[in-house]
């Protein structure tokens, strides 16, 4: 359970007296094959191909000499533009090596490996040069909320974050290192480049499949106990209907980020999935910022309740940005050392969400309780605004995640001539399944203030995405057209 601190006000610092790693990429890829050379780096069920930790960084010096030999220096940016699989986990660990800033996209061709001497004497000097502190990759906010903004991260702010957070969501577990991959490497390659030196993890690449079941047979066949699930994964995994002739006994933590997700799909992955299913937050800006507790009740980690995790700064505020009240909903402020440094070549966007004092504002909307505890509520600009009513869409949409007929459901806005906005409930039912509109208001009755109900319904095949989440400006852009507003 969480430590009871009985604060008044929703400000927390979760102190550690646990020092940081303070190493490099480098060092740790260094350490990794002193340590465990021959465990197994990467896995790929499909092909059957294993990969051992020495294996890995030895092709990673070789590629990182090519990439000297073709004249990159240190600080310039590359684009990764290739297949998702080793070839760019390989690349991007020898331009890290290189000290090159990745960025995503840029398909190379090895150069002429003979003759290496001096190159590689280079990458060695580079080692003692290379701060964990300077910048190394330029990730891009997924652009559901907005035109995609490049991120620039350093090497401290992405091990430190990692390693706090096994720490904090895994007791620093020695025993979690089967990594199930399943999101892309042109959003997500940083995370799994430092899961898998911070965690010495081994990463599992499932079989290609239209459908959850290639993860979840390997999972099974490889014995994963780790997964992250964004929510288009989590909508395929409980809404795979052989779920449970899987044996997934072997999962030890599942990691459901990426959204605000009803109370009844957390339910259902701890009963299906993993029973120790929680709830992180984070975002591309500031990475892992709270985390559920597996010693939580089970009350409590569906209903959203996340730690904050080690050396973090949390505070909720108001629209004048005064600290509110704990319990009272507001916006959500971070600071620490796990933030990013700007978005790349913008500073009048950067400045816009970073203050003077180091507080990132991240624009959604959250509370806190007397013991620190997080609860997000979703975005911002997702709220919707009728009439002088607030509506937050998890209000209507906690209620649905265990509806029987429902794959899926969002809440957004459609205009009004009188209220300014209306609710539109947009619903993706199961396969073989039907819905009809009074059907879902008649379920909704007595759950949901009347005027929080939505006025109009709309059904879909399936939501239009952006990366790994879903797309509510064009869900909002359907529903207006299909409604005629």
């Amino acid at each position: 359970m969480s430590n009871k601190c009985n604060i008044q006000k929703s400000y927390y610092h979760r102190a550690s007296a646990q020092p940081f790693i303070g190493k490099t990429f480098n060092e740790l890829q260094d350490e990794a094959v002193r340590r465990f050379p021959d465990r197994d780096a990467l896995v790929f069920c499909e092909s059957g191909v294993r990969i051992s930790f020495k294996q890995f960084v030895d092709e990673t010096n070789q590629l990182a000499c090519d990439l000297v030999k073709l004249g990159l220096k240190p600080g310039e940016r590359v684009c990764l533009w290739m297949g998702d699989g080793y070839e760019w986990m390989l690349l991007n660990s020898a331009a890290i090596r290189a000290g090159l800033i990745t960025i995503e996209l840029a398909e190379l061709q090895s150069a002429d490996r003979r003759g290496r001497a001096e190159e590689d004497q280079f990458i060695q000097t580079l080692k003692n040069k290379v701060s964990v502190d300077d910048p190394y990759i330029i990730t891009f906010t997924s652009g559901s909320t907005g035109f995609p903004k490049p991120v620039v991260r350093t090497q401290r702010a992405n091990i430190e974050n990692l390693y706090a957070s096994k720490r904090n969501a895994a007791t620093n577990d020695e025993g979690i290192i089967k990594v199930l991959k399943l999101a892309g490497l042109g959003s997500y390659c940083h995370i799994y480049q430092t899961m898998l030196l911070t965690w010495g993890a081994t990463l599992v690449w499932p079989r290609s499949a239209e459908d959850f079941s290639g993860a979840l047979e390997a999972i099974e066949q490889e014995k994963c106990n780790f997964v992250v699930l964004f929510p288009l994964f989590l909508s395929q995994a409980l809404n795979q209907q052989n779920i449970t002739s899987f044996d997934l006994s072997s999962l030890k933590r599942c990691w459901c980020t990426g959204n605000v997700y009803s109370e009844g799909n957390i339910l259902n992955a701890i009963k299906l999935l993993c029973p120790n299913t929680v709830i992180v937050y984070g975002s591309n800006e500031a990475q892992d910022i709270s985390i559920g507790d597996i010693m939580d009740t089970v009350e409590d980690r569906i209903r959203g309740k996340t730690q904050i995790i080690h050396n973090c700064e949390v505070k909720i505020t108001d629209k004048d940005q005064n600290i509110v009240p704990v319990n009272t909903r507001g916006e959500i402020w971070v600071r620490g050392p796990y933030l990013f440094q700007c978005y790349y070549g913008d500073r009048e966007r950067t400045e816009k969400v970073k203050d003077a004092c180091g507080w990132y504002y991240t624009g959604d909307l959250g509370q806190m309780d007397e013991d620190g505890r997080l609860v997000i509520l979703g975005r911002n600009d997702d709220m919707i605004i009728k009439g002088t009513l607030n509506v937050y869409p998890a209000e209507i949409t906690n209620h649905l995640g265990d509806h029987p007929k429902l794959k899926d459901a969002q809440v957004v806005p459609v205009p009004d001539e009188k209220l300014v906005n209306e609710i539109c409930l947009c619903l993706v039912p199961k396969e073989k399944s039907t819905c009809t509109m009074d059907e879902m208001l008649e379920f909704l009755a007595g759950k949901v203030s009347p005027l929080s109900m939505p006025r109009y319904i709309l059904f879909f095949t399936n939501f239009p995405t952006m990366g790994l989440k879903v797309n509510r400006k064009a869900i909002i852009k359907e529903a207006v057209a299909r409604l005629g507003l």
